[in-house]
């Protein structure tokens, strides 16, 4: 890969223009092939390694952003031959104003970016449950009073979920979703929301100099009040 590899905080902003700019951008499935780009030098190779398609699907996509305007050809890798074109987003940061993209309301466009990581997080579990021979639930109220609705081993009862995980090798492939309710005061909501975001923020910036073997993993977390 190119050796600029920056993603410059506090960058140029683009100020997106034209609803063909707003749509590449603000649909998840275009997205994703965009986000190699976005503030760093790639390759249509190397862009299609790290999304994981085909060339000739990134090749079209590039096509599209640089007839949007989204793209530019920044740099020319020699080689025999035809050189390699690199390819950077034309700002290191994008402003799309909810009027150009093709939502009617914010709630469909908050349904759209939510929809598109769920059905990959669906495919996903269903594949590890599948694997792991653990497709049943069971419902129940704990012994706190709670009702509990949760993934269950038939011949064990109740499955006790960290002691599996606890259990599993160093590189077993991990999956799972969590959600619960919390009756919480507003100031415990946002304690919960901020120790979140602090472990986000250190397995993000975790050193991965070590060589290691790593896989990408989809994390994600809301705290959202339930609205009578």
């Amino acid at each position: 890969m190119s050796g600029d590899d920056s993603s410059r905080v506090g960058g140029p902003v683009f100020e997106v223009r034209t609803t063909l700019q707003a749509r590449l951008l603000s649909d998840a499935g275009s997205r994703e092939y965009f986000l190699p780009f976005l503030a760093r030098t790639r390759s249509v190779s190397e862009a299609a390694r790290e999304v994981g398609c085909p060339l000739d699907a990134m090749h079209y996509r590039v096509k599209r952003f640089l007839a949007a305007g989204l793209l530019a050809v920044v740099e020319e890798r020699p080689r025999a031959g035809r050189p390699i074109k690199l390819y950077r987003s034309v700002g290191d940061a994008f402003h799309i104003p909810f009027a150009l993209t093709p939502y009617a309301e914010l709630e469909e466009r908050i349904r759209s970016d939510v929809m598109a990581e769920e059905e990959r997080v669906i495919v996903t579990l269903a594949r590890a449950l599948r694997e792991s021979g653990l497709e049943g639930r069971r419902l129940y109220r704990s012994e706190d009073g709670e009702a509990m609705y949760v993934t269950a081993d038939p011949a064990e009862g109740t499955l006790d979920w960290r002691a599996v995980v606890r259990a599993w090798p160093e590189h077993h492939r991990v999956t799972d979703r969590y959600s619960s309710d919390f009756e919480l005061t507003d100031g415990e909501a946002r304690e919960l929301l901020l120790a979140l975001h602090e472990v986000h923020e250190r397995f993000r910036t975790l050193d991965r100099s070590d060589g290691r073997a790593r896989r990408t993993y989809h994390v994600q977390f809301a705290v959202v009040p339930w609205e009578p």
